[in-house]
């Protein structure tokens, strides 16, 4: 099959900011808390996946909720889950998402969460608005299962079988036949990962299943790969990105190309994005052609991968976005595209888009669906420079692909 891009890029990457709030507890020592219930023998859970990311169903004081899986965050709660069962608060900070936005948050403590019949005890979330994030809103999440949470246990995520189980260890059949990589983490138990994209090693670089992307580099790593002719060219993405959790708008130098040559452990990876965006993320473009085990007690993540062939990885050239008054815009267009040549660019007002037309009330969510049946071609009607309707016609096409070994 060929996978391409939704045309809506997100990472929910989270980091905090240390503050000193009198009577509450620090946030790096909030995290820490919560355990889980010694009776566990671990479970199996279905997940849902749509556009490359995964959701499963999470009881809170036995009540079912949809929620996001993202080892690149903590755990979260949505602010409508908080204000209906009101939580204990205990502790506040500042929170900065994968765009850099910062906005301030509580941190609560949830009596109890149970995954597949596995019940975590005493977690540590933040409160989050998801309606911020114009693709979230579009799924109705109730929270995230983030990765303060997922240390309690081991977990092996099988996109293929639609599946994540929650293990007290990981089989040992797995482990056999994956590949091993060390892993260390940080103060939110991010898992920070060693990779190799062509004869680079680069380090610190996060597991995220909260990203539909491929491999996030900050510039300065990019830059290392131009510098050593590692990647000789690239796509400029030209506009804003609006990726993050805050859901707001940013300038972002980014740069987009294709790789044959990303290596996990022992695992080469063919056709994986590699973009620059300033997060240091793998995100599931790569992990979806793997099946994944991390294992918390001794600090391994384990890939294997699948048998079957992921082919040509293909775009429209562009991503999308929404105004504060629910237009549908271009964010952003890829250079030396056929969007880029028909001209767009950011800011482009969308009214159709194949059969959707959104003066008469289509919405972005409609878009977001439309987008994760995979189309092979698109037919837009946008408003262009001169304030009038044009129509063009995009067919789904493959990136530069041009990253080298030495």
């Amino acid at each position: 099959m060929n996978t391409k891009l939704t045309n809506i890029l997100y990472s929910l990457a989270i980091g905090f900011i240390l503050s000193q709030t009198s009577c509450l507890v620090h946030p790096p020592q909030a995290l820490q808390m919560g355990s889980v219930s010694s009776t566990t023998k671990g479970a199996i859970v279905k997940i849902e996946k749509r556009n490359r990311l995964i959701f499963l169903p999470v009881s809170v004081n036995g009540k079912e909720y949809k929620f996001l899986f993202d080892t690149g965050a903590p755990f979260s709660i949505s602010k409508e889950l908080q204000e209906s069962n009101n939580f204990k608060v205990i502790s506040k900070g500042d929170i900065i998402d994968s765009d850099n936005n910062r906005s301030e948050v509580l941190y609560v403590q949830v009596d109890s969460v149970v995954i597949g019949g596995v019940d975590f005890i005493g977690q540590t979330a933040f409160v989050g608005d998801f309606r911020k994030n114009p693709v979230l809103s579009c799924y109705n999440i109730d929270g995230i299962i983030g990765s303060n949470l997922m240390r309690h246990m081991s977990w092996l995520i099988d996109t293929e079988k639609e599946e994540i189980r929650l293990l007290n260890e990981l089989p040992t059949v797995f482990m056999e036949n994956a590949t091993e990589v060390p892993f260390k983490s940080d103060m939110q138990f991010n898992i920070e990962l060693e990779l190799l994209l062509g004869s680079l090693t680069f380090s610190k670089i996060t597991l995220d299943y909260g990203s539909n992307g491929g491999l996030d580099l900050s510039k300065h790593h990019f830059h290392q790969l131009e510098n050593h002719h590692i990647i000789e060219s690239s796509h400029e993405i030209i506009g804003v990105k609006q990726s993050g959790l805050l859901g707001e708008a940013v300038i972002a130098e980014r740069k987009i190309c294709m790789s044959d040559s990303l290596i996990i452990g022992d695992v080469q990876l063919s056709d994986s994005e590699i973009q620059i965006g300033g997060s240091d993320i793998l995100g599931n473009q790569v992990l979806q052609k793997m099946k994944v085990g991390i294992d918390w007690k001794g600090q391994k993540v384990y890939f294997q991968k699948y048998d079957r062939e992921f082919e040509n990885f293909k775009s429209f050239g562009f991503y999308v976005g929404t105004s504060d008054s629910s237009e549908l815009l271009i964010n952003s267009v890829f250079t030396e595209t056929t969007a880029f040549e028909e001209g767009l660019k950011a800011g482009t007002k969308i009214l159709k888009v194949n059969e959707l037309n959104f003066s008469e009330g289509a919405t972005f969510c409609d878009y977001v669906m439309l987008m994760h049946e995979e189309p092979e071609m698109i037919n837009l009607v946008i408003v262009n420079d001169k304030e009038e309707e044009t129509e063009l016609k995009l067919n789904a096409e493959p990136l530069k692909r041009s990253v080298k070994n030495d």
